[in-house]
């Protein structure tokens, strides 16, 4: 009984199972962060074949599927810029894809599903910063700290509203025009949060025993024209990296000179031509993990029901 008793409240006080915790401690370089929230600025999206996807919805014929393509840079832990991308030490990027199915279609207005488990979700670590919103390049190099997937079938929307002045209007509309004059239509849409489950990361920069990590991609806009950042000239699609790859640096073989990365296909009028579809997107994750019992707490945990079986021993001598 005595031996039941300290297990139990040994057990209780340092757990032989898994524990979650609400953040993840991430060690990107000599400091290290509780992080609850991650934050990515303005980025660009892309629906591959989008347009035409809702053309097939609306002939009722053909494929209603398309892919989605979206890279971005970690600009905040919790709110507050770590001090390395402060400094340009380094930068944190994200690239992703999922399938979605147009699942309604009315005058001005399309509505569509995305597919649990499809695509990818690949965060990375570059000491050489180099992402670049307009031409899409260097968001999938550097050391690769985690991959997963999509893990749920979240739903969104998109409807067109009328330009300022009536017809339509420059698709950049930040800063510059770096798009010589690309023309899109105007509009607004949201999607459900995005839930990604990481199937493998690096311990090296996750740090802590954490077991399990789970990322929430919350509070998703999507707007046109872009007004925050200048629209990307090109997406990386996947390219095949897996658990493998964590902890190990990659070169970016897309969106170069000699790549092949996805071009958008969006026509003399974005939301319009197609075959693709463009806009800019905003994307805020709360990040989780489950924890493993440190190796000390297990050596506590051992030496406690090693003295609870002499303790019991003695007493049955008596």
């Amino acid at each position: 009984m005595l031996l039941k008793k300290i297990f139990v409240a040994t057990a209780m006080t340092f757990g032989v199972a898994s524990a979650a915790f609400a953040g993840v401690l991430i060690k990107p370089d000599a400091n290290t962060y509780n992080v609850t929230s991650i934050d990515y600025p303005q980025t660009s999206f892309l629906a591959d074949n989008g347009i035409q996807a809702i053309t097939n919805f609306q002939a009722g014929s053909g494929s209603t599927s398309f892919n989605v393509y979206t890279h971005a840079m970690v600009s905040l832990f919790n709110g507050v810029q770590p001090a390395g991308i402060t400094s340009g030490a380094y930068e944190i990027t994200m690239v992703t894809s999922f399938t979605e199915t147009v699942t309604g279609v009315l005058p001005g207005f399309a509505q569509f599903s995305a597919t649990a488990t499809s695509g990818f979700y690949q965060l990375y670590l570059d000491t050489s910063p180099n992402a670049n919103n307009l031409t899409g390049t260097g968001f999938n190099d550097g050391k690769l700290i985690a991959v997963g997937a999509l893990s749920n079938s979240p739903n969104g929307n998109f409807t067109l509203q009328t330009c300022a002045g009536g017809g339509t209007v420059l698709l950049d509309g930040f800063g510059a025009d770096d798009w010589a004059g690309q023309q899109t239509v105007c509009g607004f849409g949201s999607n459900n949060a995005l839930d990604f489950a990481i199937s493998a990361f690096d311990p090296t920069v996750f740090i802590n025993g954490v077991s399990n990590i789970s990322l929430n991609f919350s509070n998703i806009s999507i707007a046109l024209p872009f007004a925050q950042v200048d629209p990307s000239k090109c997406f990386s699609p996947s390219e095949g990296r897996t658990g493998a790859d964590v902890g190990n640096s990659q070169t970016s073989s897309n969106c170069t000179a000699t790549g092949n990365g996805l071009t958008p296909g969006i026509g003399a009028i974005n939301g319009v031509n197609g075959p693709d579809f463009m806009a800019q997107t905003d994307y805020n994750s709360s990040i989780s993990g489950t924890y493993v019992p440190e190796p000390g707490s297990l050596a506590l945990l051992a030496g406690a029901l090693l003295a609870g079986g002499f303790a019991s021993r003695r007493r049955e001598k008596r």
